[in-house]
């Protein structure tokens, strides 16, 4: 679904992820943005996109 979004130019972002396991299955399909209650937790996750896709 998520590269249907991005295919259709819709950025996709999920919200209130907190159990890093949770986040990594969300960054996996790529996501755009994270909203979460450890922020600290997702220090260098821009950073480390940023090469990424698009």
């Amino acid at each position: 679904m998520v590269a249907e979004l991005h295919a259709a130019g819709i950025s996709v972002n999920v919200r209130t992820v907190n159990d890093p396991a949770r986040r990594q299955a969300l960054t996996d399909p790529g996501v755009d943005g994270i909203i979460t209650d450890r922020a600290t937790e997702m220090t260098g996750w821009k950073a480390a996109r940023a090469g990424g896709r698009r």
